[in-house]
């Protein structure tokens, strides 16, 4: 009976030893998972929004930019094209949230001046009492991202950040002046909320079947080892 005992003993901590290693080995391969299918994710996204915003980077004339600088109200000449312009980006992409064009004045860290907005945007702005030139404070994510766009004066994308509205990323595209220096950059934020979505139905995808692994290994292991442990104790 003693060795009876001992033997289930032994076989109960190498059952628990075994799951632990298991379990161990399946959070590391559920953690590599996660990254590649997050990377892999990110970059489809990137390149979605690319191939959707090249070619309407490409109509803007860094001089109307320029022009609408000066102007004072949204409904000035220079703004109003720039304006119905901004409305038509996207206007069939049901990821695209909105386009606008800002300066890259970055003052205080994260203020940029208001450059152009769509239609939508220039009635919010305008109940907040601000217009054309007026400061406003970038989330630090865009912040860095503008930053990130001047040092390497190419097109760069923010890193995800997430309001009331969901997660979104925003594409930023340089204008550059006469002599090459960026004043201005054109942005567009696309929903990025599929991503966390898919992360999440991976990771309880995987959760369920390292579970389901587990119990089928420790059921199999527990039978097998019992009854090897039965016939070497009679």
């Amino acid at each position: 009976m003693n060795k009876l005992f001992k033997n289930y003993t032994l076989l109960a901590r190498i059952l628990i030893l075994t799951s632990i290693n298991i379990l161990l080995f399946g959070i590391l391969i559920m953690f590599l998972g996660y990254l590649i299918q997050k990377h892999t994710l990110i970059e489809q996204l990137h390149s979605q929004l690319v191939i959707n915003s090249q070619e309407w980077a490409s109509k803007i004339n860094p001089a109307d930019v320029e022009q609408a600088r000066k102007e004072e109200s949204f409904d000035d000449p220079t703004q109003t094209k720039l304006r119905l312009f901004l409305d038509q980006v996207g206007y069939n992409n049901s990821n695209i949230a909105q386009a606008y064009i800002f300066g890259v004045e970055l003052e205080n860290g994260r203020d940029t001046s208001i450059v152009a907005m769509p239609t939508n945007l220039t009635k919010s702005f305008n109940e907040m009492g601000m217009s054309v030139g007026s400061m406003y404070e970038q989330p630090i994510e865009v912040a860095n991202g503008i930053s990130s766009m001047l040092d390497s004066g190419k097109v760069t994308f923010t890193s995800f950040y997430d309001d009331i509205f969901g997660t979104w990323t925003t594409i930023l595209y340089p204008l550059k002046d006469n002599h090459g220096d960026t004043f201005a950059y054109f942005a567009i934020d696309t929903n990025a909320s599929s991503i966390p979505i898919s992360l999440g139905k991976y990771i309880s995808t995987a959760l369920y079947v390292l579970i389901a692994f587990i119990i089928i290994f420790i059921s199999t292991q527990y039978f097998t080892m019992k009854n090897i442990l039965k016939n070497n104790s009679i």
